[in-house]
């Protein structure tokens, strides 16, 4: 008659294939150590008798996922990183913005460079928003050209134009957005010196042109 310790065995998996099987009772029951599962001999194969247990090494985590599963992965916040590289695609977009006020000081706005700006970060110019903001909010017209040049190569000339045939435009009216820019350089690298010129105006008194950029 078969003991306990025939019919109730343990061990690693490897060890349980080596088992004979014409030394096994059918009925007998083998914890699974390195899997922590418990089958039995039906005299013919192992079969399930457990599912996993609190005892032994756990079993595998699964390397994938079903959508909709109950097991989801939580992202990780950047701010626990300390070391390492989070690919780009795994990022959400950074989004700046550069712009300039050019302000008529209560009269119309006139002709000629307007100002300066050095861009702090490389990236890309993804629009441009061109908006009258004095106090009346007065409807105009104004044309915007918009340079760029190296640090090295300061200041930017007409020949350093960004816009092509693009420019940025107010035609009588108190707003304008442009996301398609056609024919620009958008192209921007640390360090760059971007300088703005109006190349004519009617009726604005201040205008604010801002160029949004995805950073990196």
């Amino acid at each position: 008659m078969p003991t306990v310790p025939d019919i109730h065995r343990r061990g690693t998996r490897a060890a349980q294939a080596a088992l004979p099987a014409s030394t096994l009772t059918v009925g007998t029951l083998y914890f699974v150590s390195d899997e922590g599962v418990t089958e039995r001999w039906t005299g013919s194969a192992w079969e399930s008798y457990s599912g996993a247990g609190g005892g032994g090494a756990p079993s595998a985590h699964a390397p994938t996922h079903d959508t909709g599963g109950s097991d989801p992965i939580t992202a990780l916040s950047a701010s626990v990183l300390t070391t390492g590289t989070v690919p780009a695609g795994r990022l959400p977009p950074r989004i700046g913005a550069l712009g300039l006020v050019i302000d008529g000081g209560g009269s119309v706005i006139t002709t000629g460079v307007k100002g300066f700006l050095e861009v702090p970060f490389a990236g890309t110019i993804t629009g441009a928003t061109l908006l009258s903001t004095d106090p009346a909010v007065l409807a105009g017209s104004i044309v915007v050209d918009i340079w760029k040049a190296p640090y090295a190569g300061y200041p930017p000339t007409v020949a350093n134009t960004i816009t092509a045939s693009a420019k940025p435009t107010l035609s009588s009216a108190t707003k304008s957005q442009d996301t398609t820019l056609t024919g620009w350089t958008t192209a921007l690298a640390a360090g760059d010196v971007l300088g703005f010129k109006v190349d004519s105006a009617a009726l604005v008194t201040r205008v604010a042109l801002s160029l949004r950029v995805q950073v990196g």
